[in-house]
């Protein structure tokens, strides 16, 4: 249906798949809608070269709070869901309650900074999206795990999810093909702001670059709406998926961005920046899954400066504490129990939705006292105790197939945090842990492929996210400074290669551009390797010592190890591409094979989950010498260590 056709003055149904939809009445069981058509185009997507309508909001006539000419603009903002499915129903209840206190759905704007999903577990992305459309979202910025889909499987998520995508710094070709804008016109009542989004910045982007694009993106938009004859300072809000660190040098750099709502980093942030021009500008960092979300007030002068406060909510609380908060930033009083109604509906608009598509919640294993394990954020990605459980279920398995060990890039096991006291569910699972769900794949791996795929994940060591390999079976270490001189060598081609792509699109000189391709690729073939030692731990307690050198020797030619992988790892290393791994695919799906795992783990400790807190599989030499902030070791493996 075009927006054009809508008879203002009759009342229609319009399904979430074709039209989005802003400022959502509660869907029906059959996922339809009805509006009041007093619906106007009340906002605009703007894109590389043209004004397109981004979708449809429901406007009330009831004028924008204003105080001596100013006119202040209501946020509800949150970041990094990843589809963790129990903390939702929560986070429905605080922004229902949230508009009670604002005055209603008018005067409080949801906005979103990107990884609303995760993974590929179809119910829990289903009912991650039934959740977000129901709380009216109007706008997202794109997040990696958005982005991490196929062409089509993004448009599809597009056509469901009501809130439209922004990303300034992505392609041509995304923005072609895959629904995307730089930025939005909203409007709160009869004040309107800017919206602009990023995706994360690729390792040859620079957050610089960012601001400058959003400082462009704003000057066009205000010389559309200066020939339009309408107003042209707007409040500029960056819902921003690149990170603190680069939200911080935007903040700084940007002539026009007045709030920066981001994402990624999984950091909680309240802060404000001076910029370069003497703005001052709020930058905001929302946590991740569900535990936080921050409500907003923008103030616009009647000459149009901008001031903005927050309040970060601990969505951890009882919804009676949240509503607390809430009336101690708003300065509102003697509305609790209408925002504990609301906040009700919202609960159970959510828990349909958990029920509707993923089913009833189940307990899997209890976690005692003393057994908990927090994630902050880089634990996962080092030995931990809830990957070494995943990668002993893996050859738990496929014991039957004689496999000698298991690895899976950390990022695969999404959110490793678990709480004392704490019943681990089929939620849990599906949804903080293995979002990505797969199966599990068994290959015969020459050992210098096996070896390749540590090393590889391993030069991202340096980074705030690294991929490195979680393993069973075997224990390997990592020499730091030699990871980052790969990684920055890594870099350097990457940066060489789209500098040959712009000389030949641009008719620049190819060759000296090729020439610099190749000595980038001779500066990181000189490097050593940062996989300084492996040791495969076999059944009978003997040992296999793999290291560079022996591999150069020839010491282990037409030697294989049987390895279980999850198969996303697998397909991106490109170990089913060569038939000559013998890849076969067990069947076996992951999030099955780790609750099979607890299972064990709670019948062997008499209904309970002891695990292990001490286990290192993974050492890490930084420069100071020091492995991964633990003592070394001690027992049989001791030998092994630095």
């Amino acid at each position: 249906m075009n927006i054009s056709q809508i008879n203002t003055n009759q009342k229609i149904q319009i399904s979430n798949k074709n039209l989005k939809q802003v400022k959502q009445e509660t869907p029906t069981e059959q996922g339809v809608q009805q509006f009041n058509k007093s619906t106007s185009s009340a906002f605009m997507s703007y894109g590389l070269s043209q004004i397109s309508f981004g979708g449809v909001q429901k406007i009330e006539d009831k004028p924008q709070t204003e105080q001596s000419g100013a006119k202040t603009v209501n946020l509800f903002y949150f970041s990094d869901t990843h589809g963790e499915l129990s903390g939702l129903p929560k986070l429905a209840s605080a922004k229902e309650a949230c508009e009670e206190y604002c005055g209603g759905k008018e005067n409080l704007t949801v906005l979103g900074s990107g990884d609303l999903i995760a993974g590929s577990q179809q119910p829990v992305i289903h009912a991650t999206v039934d959740v977000v459309n129901s709380l009216g979202m109007e706008a997202t910025a794109m997040g990696n795990h958005e982005r991490g889909r196929s062409d089509a499987k993004l448009n599809s998520l597009n056509d469901d999810l009501a809130p439209d995508m922004l990303a300034i710094n992505a392609s041509k070709a995304d923005k072609a093909n895959c629904q995307l804008a730089n930025s939005k016109i909203l409007k709160q009542g009869d004040q309107e702001f800017i919206v602009v989004g990023a995706q994360p910045l690729t390792p040859i982007q620079h957050a610089e670059d960012i601001a400058t694009a959003i400082d462009t993106e704003v000057s066009k938009i205000k010389e559309v709406r200066k020939a339009e004859g309408k107003n042209e300072n707007l409040p500029v809000v960056f819902l921003s998926h690149m990170g603190l660190s680069a939200d911080k040098t935007v903040a700084e750099k940007s002539s026009t961005v007045n709030v920066i709502l981001g994402g990624h980093t999984h950091l909680v942030e309240n802060s404000k920046i001076i910029s370069e021009n003497g703005k001052e500008v709020l930058v905001l960092q929302g946590g991740a899954n569900n535990a936080h979300a921050q409500i907003v007030q923008m103030n616009i002068s009647e000459d149009g400066t901008v001031t903005a406060n927050a309040k970060i909510l601990d969505l951890k609380k009882d919804i009676k504490g949240i509503c607390q908060e809430m009336e101690q930033f708003y300065g509102i009083e003697g509305k609790t129990e209408e925002a504990l109604s609301a906040a009700k509906g919202g609960e159970n608009i959510a828990e349909k939705a958990l029920s509707d598509n993923v089913g009833p919640k189940i307990d899997i294993a209890y976690v005692p006292e003393g057994e908990g394990y927090i994630n902050d954020g880089r634990e996962r990605n080092y030995s931990n105790p809830v990957s070494n459980i995943m990668a002993d279920a893996m050859l738990s398995a496929t014991k039957d197939m004689k496999t000698q060990v298991s690895f899976f890039n950390a990022p695969s096991l999404k959110d490793t945090s678990i709480e004392d006291k704490q019943n681990l569910t089929n939620y849990d699972i599906m949804g903080r842990m293995l979002p990505f769900g797969g199966e599990l794949t068994v290959a015969d791996l020459p050992v210098d492929k096996m070896y390749e795929i540590i090393e590889l994940k391993a030069q991202g060591i340096v980074t705030g996210d690294s991929e490195l390999c979680q393993v069973g079976g075997m224990v390997y270490s990592v020499d730091a400074p030699k990871a980052k001189a790969r990684y920055d060598a890594n870099i350097g081609i990457m940066q060489a290669e789209d500098d040959l792509k712009k000389a030949k699109e641009n008719g620049g000189d190819v060759a000296k551009a090729e020439a610099n391709l190749e000595k980038a690729k001779s500066d990181y073939d000189s490097f050593p390797k940062c996989v300084e030692k492996i040791m495969i731990l076999n059944d009978d307690l003997s040992e296999i010592k793999i290291n560079p050198k022996a591999i150069a020797r020839g010491d282990f030619d037409g030697m294989t190890i049987k390895c279980v992988l999850n198969d996303f790892l697998a397909h991106e290393m490109g170990v089913d591409a060569n038939p000559d791994y013998n890849l076969q695919s067990t069947g076996k799906e992951l999030t099955k094979v780790f609750e099979e795992e607890l299972g064990e783990v709670k019948k062997y400790n008499d209904d309970t989950m002891h695990i292990d807190h001490n286990d290192v599989r993974i050492s890490v030499q930084d420069k100071d010498g020091l492995i991964n902030g633990y003592s070394v070791p001690t027992g049989i493996n001791s030998k092994y260590w630095y």
